[in-house]
């Protein structure tokens, strides 16, 4: 019996699927023999592998399961890498876009509720200009302006002089008169050198055309004086006049004017003043410090814009047109908006019409554009006809002359050129584009 335990510890079961079986061969594996027993455990080992054959044989088992139980343990771990490709192909790479795609609307309307104020501010700002130019009394009068007489010609001076005294700035109209009219014999003051000189001054003086009576009093209400330019008398031979508008009264129909001829406080009814004015395409000049921009652009609107305000006053003349369609003064002044605008064909068209109708004798010395619409289209003869005639009507009339300068060079008389161009400045000392015009010939 003694015998027979050691056999039955050393006859184990050596199955394949056997742990024993498998820690023994780790464990003779592991040892290192000395040479010496190297043979006996050869021996040794060869009886264990006829043992392991016997046993096969036997039935015991089979002989591929010791293969099949070391190649299943990684069989059994193949489970792992298998769910792990079936993992990153699966929806949720997929179901994430349409989580983004769910954002994407959302983040639209954020956009849209900035454009709503924007779209709410704009109407708030528009109506401004609308409502304080409706705010206007029934009567107003500009205090704190002084009156003067003009001298001789000299209507212009006259009046910017009572018109900056309204803002305390105190003038002589002689010390004015070689700035309005640097010559003398000049018939009349330029519009263009009292809105320079307003300019210099300080002030903001815009050139308009399409003054109206609601026009000059929403000026009045807001404490702007206004200068315009009209007949001093209508009939039989009318000679060009500047007055300063400084009140009104509506439910009488006037306006009060200091008039350098007329008086201090002078009254015209509105229909008057129309009539007077209209000759010179209802032009205007407005006068005021530039912290008073914005009341002004609340009462022009876009019409601070020039070419904005001479289309209007274009519409305007022609609305006009319907009723008094044989207008001499009217299509003149038509003639003169088309001509500011660049449209000289048109221009030379309403020109002609005019002057077939009958225009009064001096009506190109105030508006002379006629000479300069014809030098513009190239038909310098005419250019040179129409400045010939008020040059020896008018005598000293420095535009004219350098009209006529411009037709002769473009004619190729380059001496007469010269020449009347001299004159011009000697006409009109200010007059810059003849002076560039002699720099550029060489003869200044």
């Amino acid at each position: 019996m003694a015998e027979q335990q050691p056999v039955e510890r050393n006859t184990i079961r050596l199955t394949p699927s056997s742990v024993q079986y498998t820690e023994l061969i780790i464990m003779l594996r592991s040892i290192r023999f000395r040479p010496d027993q190297r043979l006996f455990f050869a021996v040794l080992a060869g009886l264990l592998m006829v043992v392991l054959v016997a046993c096969t044989d036997n039935g015991d088992t089979e002989s591929d399961p010791p293969e099949i139980s070391i190649e299943q343990a990684p069989t059994m771990v193949e489970p792992t890498p298998t769910p792990a490709p079936t993992l990153t192909p699966a929806a949720d790479p997929t179901t994430t876009p349409p989580v983004e795609e769910e954002p994407e609307p959302t983040s639209e309307p954020e956009a849209e509720p900035t454009a709503l104020p924007t779209q709410v501010e704009e109407p708030a700002e528009e109506p401004e200009p609308e409502i304080e130019p409706l705010e206007i009394p029934d009567s107003a009068i500009l205090g704190g302006m002084t009156h003067m007489y003009q001298t001789f010609n000299n209507c212009s001076a006259a009046s910017v002089c009572m018109l900056l005294s309204h803002y305390d700035i105190m003038m002589d109209q002689e010390t004015l008169r070689p700035i309005m009219r640097p010559n003398d014999g000049t018939r009349h003051g330029k519009y263009e050198y009292m809105v320079q000189f307003f300019n210099e001054q300080g002030f903001e003086a815009p050139l308009m055309h399409g003054g109206d009576v609601d026009t000059l009093r929403a000026f009045i209400a807001h404490d702007i004086p206004v200068i315009v330019q009209q007949w001093l008398d209508p009939d039989p031979d009318p000679i060009g006049h500047y007055s300063v508008v400084r009140g009104y009264d509506h439910s009488a129909g006037v306006f009060r004017l200091n008039d350098s001829m007329h008086g201090e406080d002078f009254h015209i009814g509105y229909e008057q003043l129309t009539e007077k004015w209209r000759a010179f395409s209802y032009r205007y000049i407005p006068v005021y410090p530039p912290e008073r921009q914005a009341t002004v652009d609340q009462i022009l609107g876009d019409e601070t814009d020039r070419t904005v305000n001479r289309e209007r006053t274009l519409e305007q003349l022609r609305a006009e047109l319907e009723h008094r369609p044989d207008d001499a003064e009217l299509i003149y002044s038509i003639g003169t908006n088309l001509h500011d605008l660049g449209r000289h064909q048109e221009a030379i068209d309403a020109y002609e019409r005019a002057a077939s109708i009958g225009l009064p004798p001096k009506m190109l010395w105030y508006v002379y554009w006629p000479a300069a619409s014809y030098n513009e289209l190239g038909r310098h003869e005419d250019a040179i006809r129409v400045a010939e005639a008020e040059i020896t009507s008018a005598q000293t009339f420095g535009d004219m002359r350098y009209e006529r300068a411009r037709a002769f060079e473009a004619l190729g008389q380059t001496d007469l050129a010269i020449a009347e161009y001299h004159q011009a400045l000697r006409d009109d000392p200010k007059l810059q584009r003849a002076e560039d015009a002699l720099i550029r010939l060489g003869a200044l």
